[in-house]
């Protein structure tokens, strides 16, 4: 499959934008900030994994902090918790019913496994193991699986190593690939994934990174960018507003671990902004800049 001379283009562009949301911590900024609050706050380890799973569960770090707070020991969800925001990647628990299940399926998982660490460990270290054993849960599709592995990786210390960018049934990632490799699969027959793993894996040894992870998250946000969507600094601004919108007792302890963890110039609360830039998200789309702080 030969790139064409747009995808080389397209390549020099993405190169760029996997290099910048590296250094300034837009990829997945959450995760530095996450591993920052549960060592400052002295979380033990049922406790910290307890916190993951919940941000998984809401993907918004406000409702996350909050029902932790409200909640540090799993048990049956406290009047108001399975009602608190999430983010979009979650939006089918904003029906409180599929939530009551989700929420359910992880106390009986921990209860078979003597609580949250016992429950994650007993996934093991192989990366495809792993997401399988997570994805058991009820309500835990491919993403909640691959996000929860990560997490585990980078949060929690769990010495896995990332093995693909989860194309099978995914989206962004694809759709990332696609605007520098053309022709590629859409099916996701097995023999679709091996395609598609095979030029991930080849851009990831074109641009020197190590991290399929970081990759995969670097295409999804390659074509949210390319669609008017997104912007570098994003995510960093969508904490913000999440950890404003659902104020916790361990709200000071995230914006504490963003100062200390995330690039001062991306900080909103450092800078006079607050929240995400709806016309930021634009200029990419429009004027073909990749706009910095």
């Amino acid at each position: 499959m030969t790139p064409t001379p747009h995808s080389e283009q397209m390549f020099g562009t993405y190169a760029r934008w996997h290099r910048l949301q590296v250094t300034t911590r837009d990829i997945d900024p959450v995760y530095p900030v996450l591993r920052h609050v549960i060592r400052a706050a002295g979380l033990d380890r049922d406790q910290a994994v307890w916190l993951v799973v919940l941000h998984v569960a809401y993907y918004q770090l406000g409702s996350a902090l909050a029902a932790w707070g409200a909640q540090p020991v799993p048990g049956g969800p406290r009047p108001g918790l399975l009602t608190l925001p999430t983010g979009t990647e979650r939006r089918a628990h904003r029906d409180v019913r599929q939530f009551a299940r989700h929420w359910a399926g992880l106390l009986g998982a921990f209860d078979r496994h003597g609580g949250p660490a016992g429950w994650l460990d007993a996934g093991g270290t192989d990366w495809r193991r792993l997401n399988e054993h997570v994805a058991q849960v009820e309500g835990n599709g491919r993403w909640a699986a691959y996000k929860t592995a990560e997490l585990a990786q980078k949060v929690l210390d769990v010495p896995t190593v990332v093995a693909d960018a989860g194309h099978a049934h995914s989206t962004g990632p694809r759709r990332g690939l696609a605007l520098l490799y053309p022709r590629l699969p859409e099916g996701n027959r097995p023999v679709d994934i091996q395609v598609l793993d095979r030029y991930t894996r080849r851009l990831a040894r074109r641009l020197g990174e190590a991290d399929i992870g970081q990759v995969e998250t670097s295409l999804c946000d390659l074509h949210s960018l390319t669609r008017g969507h997104y912007y570098l600094g994003h995510d960093i601004d969508a904490m913000q507003q999440q950890l404003t919108r659902v104020p916790s007792d361990l709200t000071a302890a995230a914006f504490a671990a963003r100062a200390a963890r995330l690039p001062a110039a991306y900080l909103g609360e450092r800078g006079g902004w607050s929240g995400v830039d709806r016309e930021r998200k634009r200029v990419y789309a429009r004027q073909g800049i990749i706009c910095t702080r």
